[in-house]
């Protein structure tokens, strides 16, 4: 009858038991370690190559943002709404619109210094990962970052001033001016050997405005505006007698009209105004904006009929501030006789204050000669708003303007305009830009990208192709690697369970005593398992040993093609912890045969043997 050990001091007992019998074996065991070495170290070099390999890789498209970058090669528009919305994905890191080649590139020189180079100018922005990541500041102002090549060109340094020669050609004269810049910061040469300098995306708007040979208020360049012209819906018509079906047609044959309809019944309520008595109202409209070529092609149609031709816009809503507090209102144009009657000059598109003036609904009670501000709702920017003069009264409750504000007024639910309170004039804005630069958010996006864009017909250009393979050479080392992993632990935990079974055969009688002596069937099962975790550390540390020596070597013979902190072979201190972890899983699986072995020896017959 055997007495049972305490469980704590039996495990502890078998844990030393298990140490002591393989140093005694110790030719034996260190064969075992080296074995197990042998299978494990080609697995951490094949892996520590691989590793190192496709991380230098992907740091190097990662780390240098031209790998992001996602260039337009379409040519078209691009509206500032579209921007807008591409900015606002989680895929795109940064985008910043351009403008025409035209007013990308001109020449520059350093302030006393007479090496004249032509150079490209790109918009900037905050965020921009090509600036931020090489080295330089994203530039304010009439600041600018130069590349590397460019200030190598130019003989710059920062805190230079760069002075650019801006010309145009306006008829026969040949104009010029010059845009003094503060260089602030010179990129990386990683960043490319392009000769350019990185502005604010106003400068390159300042110098397209130039060019196009319009005025640059922010610079003190003179030039012509672009003045907001109006346009209209259709045309109203008013005549002494019906007009024939036939002339009906030909109204809507080349002149820009689709259609013609009498609303000789309904005339007040789309006009804003009563149709004399005796007299047929007509109303021709376009789908297109109606311009004043439309109108006098529409007027060369009805020779011989006598007619009074207004121009008309569609019903829009305003609001008019009265007595501090704002009034919605429908917003109309004056008839022609209307404006005849008031004496307006003849049809002014930069809005004079003569222009500026309206009929206003007489259930408002202010009285004429008063000066409200409107505000325009439907406009595609921002509210337009700017005074008008009261003049009269109108007898519907309608505001009506005269037909060139309204027609400007109109224009604006299309284009951008802004109205200068101090020259009362409506100028045009930009419609849309001629490019962009986009740099997607990370490697992963810039394909999604790609094919969205291409999907919209948009021709762009990416290094996917060149992420793409990185991406395939990732994939297909790791089924290698695995291939070859399986192989050799498979190979590894079948020698150490033919390995461990031997050691329980071979003490299978100490083993019977340790029952006698009180050991439990667990305490004694935990013998070849203490063994195997012994051999498989032994085995993983020479494995380590051999991959430091080996791999320092590798990186020292590859080290005129790294960079910085680049290994050719590594391995992470997370792989590392993960490889034992496997390891040792895998010793206590194999031992498991060993294990069932142990608890079948019975203690009374191998002393009966002994």
């Amino acid at each position: 009858m055997t007495t049972k050990l305490p469980a704590r001091f039996g495990y502890k007992k078998i844990f030393s038991l298990a140490w002591a019998s393989l140093c005694h074996e110790w030719p034996m065991s260190l064969c075992v370690v080296l074995a197990i070495s042998a299978i494990v170290s080609p697995l951490l070099l094949f892996f520590g190559l691989k590793y190192g390999t496709i991380a230098t890789l992907q740091h190097r498209l990662l780390e240098d943002p031209r790998n992001r970058e996602i260039r337009y090669m379409s040519g078209g528009k691009l509206t500032s709404e579209w921007i807008a919305n591409i900015a606002s994905r989680s895929d795109v890191g940064f985008i910043v619109p351009s403008t025409r080649r035209l007013a990308s590139s001109a020449k520059g020189y350093i302030e006393n210094k007479n090496n004249i180079r032509l150079l490209d100018f790109l918009p900037t922005a905050d965020g921009d990962p090509l600036l931020l990541e090489n080295g330089a500041e994203i530039p304010s102002g009439n600041s600018c970052v130069l590349s590397h090549s460019a200030a190598k060109s130019l003989e710059a340094t920062i805190g230079d001033t760069l002075v650019l020669m801006i010309t145009r050609q306006r008829g026969a004269k040949r104009e010029k001016q010059q845009l003094a810049l503060h260089v602030m910061g010179v990129t990386e040469p990683r960043a490319g050997n392009r000769k350019a300098a990185y502005v604010q995306l106003k400068v390159l708007e300042c110098i397209e405005q130039y060019k196009d040979g319009e005025a640059v208020k922010e610079y003190g360049w003179s030039g012509s505006r672009r003045t907001a012209f109006p346009e209209y819906n259709g045309v109203v018509v008013t005549t002494y007698s019906a007009i024939p079906p036939v002339q009906q047609a030909r109204l809507v044959s080349k002149t820009g009209f689709s259609k013609v309809e009498d609303i000789s019944d309904t005339f007040d309520s789309i006009t804003g105004y009563s149709l004399p008595s005796g007299k047929y109202g007509y109303l021709l409209t376009s789908k297109r904006g109606v311009e004043s070529q439309n109108i006098e092609a529409a007027k060369r149609k009805l020779r011989g009929v006598e007619f009074v031709m207004s121009p008309w816009i569609a019903p829009r809503k305003g609001t008019v501030e009265i007595k501090g507090s704002p009034v919605t209102c429908e917003i109309g144009v004056m008839s022609a006789l209307q404006q005849a009657q008031l004496r307006f000059s003849p049809i002014k598109v930069s809005g004079s204050e003569t222009d500026l003036r309206a009929l206003i609904p007489a259930a408002w009670a202010v009285p004429i000669g008063t000066e409200l501000n409107i505000a325009d709702l439907d406009s595609a920017s921002k509210p337009l708003s700017f005074s008008i003069r009261v003049v009269g009264y109108s007898l519907k409750n309608k505001l009506l303007l005269a037909s060139e504000i309204g027609g400007v007024l109109n224009l604006s639910s299309r284009r951008e305009l802004v109205f200068e309170p101090d020259t009362k004039v409506f100028l045009l804005q930009r419609t849309g830009y001629a490019n962009f630069r986009l740099y997607a958010a990370s490697l992963k996006d810039v394909g999604t990208l790609s094919r969205e864009f291409e999907e919209q017909g948009i021709i762009v250009s990416s290094n996917e192709a060149q992420i793409q393979n990185v991406e395939q050479l990732h994939a297909g080392l790791s089924q290698i690697f695995w291939l070859i992993a399986g192989i050799g632990v498979t190979g590894g935990i079948a020698a150490l369970i033919a390995n461990l079974y031997g050691i329980v055969e071979r003490k299978k009688k100490e083993l019977s005593v340790l029952r006698l002596m009180g050991f439990s069937k667990g305490q004694v099962a935990t013998f070849p398992v203490c063994q195997a975790v012994f051999l498989i550390s032994g085995g993983y540390i020479v494995s380590l040993g051999a991959f430091w020596g080996i791999s320092s070597v590798i990186n020292a013979a590859f080290k005129n093609q790294l960079q910085g902190t680049e290994q050719f072979c590594s391995i992470s201190i997370e792989h590392l912890v993960l490889a034992f972890v496997v390891m040792v899983l895998a010793a206590i699986g194999s031992s498991l045969l060993a294990v069932l072995r142990t608890l079948t020896v019975d203690a009374t017959n191998a002393l009966r043997e002994e």
